[in-house]
């Protein structure tokens, strides 16, 4: 999209342009899979011949596959954890084609044959992966509930990373590796998604949402987990003295609701299976954005009281 901001962020120490090259058509592949937002950086060390690859937190083992998958297409050295990994574009490093100026950048030097006859299990989990995202877009049913969920979550990040652009609103997104946080706040505070500035009124926290609403007696409900979301998002409220707001992606429009008013207007409920307690909001607690002079309606809104916030932050 135009005037949106580049997602991985890619970098060469030296600004190789070989390594520049490579970056940007890994990113590409990314990109045509939908999964540009699980890779927070890619990294050259021109020093070392190597790229580092920082994937985001919480990406399940089928899609970090993938990640790699891509990379062993585009990358000619990776780091892999500790393991260094050779991709196919090595072999152009030894190829006097590889520095042909008349080469197009994404165009391979490698045999066609090579290409198509190379089987590994970067390859297998790439057809897999294409099977689970085409199996994701039709219907869900195939994929865990986890896949389902963190998919949803990236897809979220990515709408509203985007509606941000498209709106010219100053926003900085977070980075959601474990080593970026402080150990001291692991299990007890959660990061929003993106720090979000209100000219002359300062910064909020925003934690983006892709969550099918809930219907019972003709009302619309979203959850939000109580243990894991709500009590954690207050609890970096109070820690940074930042507001946090969630916006739950909708079919044309954006749906806002603070932390608080989430706690004191939504129904604690408990899920007979699991014990995990929920928290239910009905839709006509959420403020409703479709551009961004909508957002003005956020310093409107009314928390109904502070009792069951101040029992939650006892």
């Amino acid at each position: 999209m135009e005037g949106r901001p580049e997602y991985p962020f890619i970098d060469s120490r030296y600004d190789d342009p070989r390594e520049l090259d490579e970056l940007q058509n890994f990113v590409e592949a990314l990109k045509n899979w939908r999964l540009q937002y699980t890779v927070e950086r890619v990294f050259y060390d021109s020093k070392s011949n190597l790229c580092e690859i920082s994937i985001g937190a919480e990406i399940d083992d089928w899609t970090v596959d993938l990640i790699y998958a891509l990379a062993d297409e585009h990358i000619g050295q990776y780091l892999r954890g500790d393991m260094v990994c050779h991709g196919k574009p090595m072999a152009d490093w030894y190829d006097p084609s590889a520095v042909d100026p008349g080469r197009s950048p994404s165009e391979s030097s490698l045999p066609r044959n090579r290409l198509e006859c190379r089987e590994s299990l970067g390859d297998a989990v790439a057809e897999d992966g294409g099977m689970r995202m085409q199996t994701l877009h039709e219907g869900k049913d195939e994929l865990t509930a986890a896949e389902q969920r963190a998919l949803a979550g990236l897809e979220g990040e990515s709408a509203l990373a985007a509606w941000f652009a498209r709106e010219g609103l100053p926003y900085v997104a977070i980075c959601q590796q474990p080593e970026t946080f402080a150990s001291l706040f692991t299990g007890s505070v959660k990061r929003p998604d993106f720090l979000l500035l209100f000219d002359a009124l300062g910064m909020i926290g925003v934690d983006a949402k892709n969550i099918s609403p809930s219907e019972w007696n003709g009302r619309v409900f979203y959850t939000l987990s109580l243990d894991d979301e709500l009590r954690r998002a207050i609890a970096f409220e109070r820690v940074f003295r930042m507001p946090v707001w969630y916006a739950i992606k909708g079919r044309d429009e954006w749906l806002w609701i603070s932390a608080l008013k989430a706690v004191e207007a939504g129904r604690t409920l408990q899920n007979s299976a699991t014990k995990a307690n929920f928290v239910s909001i009905g839709k006509q607690h959420f403020v409703h954005v479709r551009t961004g002079d909508d957002l003005a309606g956020l310093y409107s809104q009314r928390i109904p009281g502070y009792r069951r916030v101040a029992a939650l932050s006892a």
